[in-house]
């Protein structure tokens, strides 16, 4: 999915995730209905990577992990994101290469980094998620447009 309406509008519950964090947030993946159906993979410029604890780890470092809070103050949404489509496609943009939670979440982070990219400068965001439909459904709400085809990522042990 994609957008090129990058607008700024205050996020209610999303921040950028803080290093102290990192084992709720893991602990939050471990259990996650997104993470299982989308096999632990995230991806960046089409290349799918397995989403360990490092990996986790090397995106908060990098001030690169979006995490929605619940009422109560727990995670309960998680986006990564990443700029190499700025530098390897050469353009003005920004890729999401994970997406995990509900509705809510999903719309409250996607309002989070619109507004960043707004600030920012970047024009267009693209928004890569599991075939999870409250969070397809969030974005589209956000004004993220849906690809003309569909990416299928399995893997069959032998």
């Amino acid at each position: 999915m994609r957008t090129e309406k990058a607008i700024k509008e205050n996020s209610k519950s999303s921040r950028w995730t803080e290093k102290t964090e990192t084992e709720a947030i893991w602990s939050y993946l471990q259990t996650s209905e997104v993470y299982r159906k989308s096999a632990g993979l995230y991806t960046i410029l089409f290349h799918w990577f397995s989403l360990q604890k490092p990996d986790l780890e090397q995106f908060i470092q990098q001030q690169k992990a979006i995490v929605h809070l619940s009422e109560k103050g727990k995670a309960d949404g998680l986006a990564l994101v990443d700029d190499r489509t700025a530098r390897e496609w050469h353009e003005n943009s920004l890729q999401t290469c994970f997406i995990d939670g509900q509705y809510d979440a999903v719309f409250d982070m996607a309002r989070f980094l619109e507004s960043y990219c707004h600030r920012s400068g970047v024009k267009r965001i693209y928004g890569f998620v599991c075939n999870h439909k409250p969070a397809i459904a969030a974005l589209e709400k956000r004004g993220f447009g849906k690809p003309s085809s569909t990416e299928i990522v399995y893997e069959k042990r032998m």
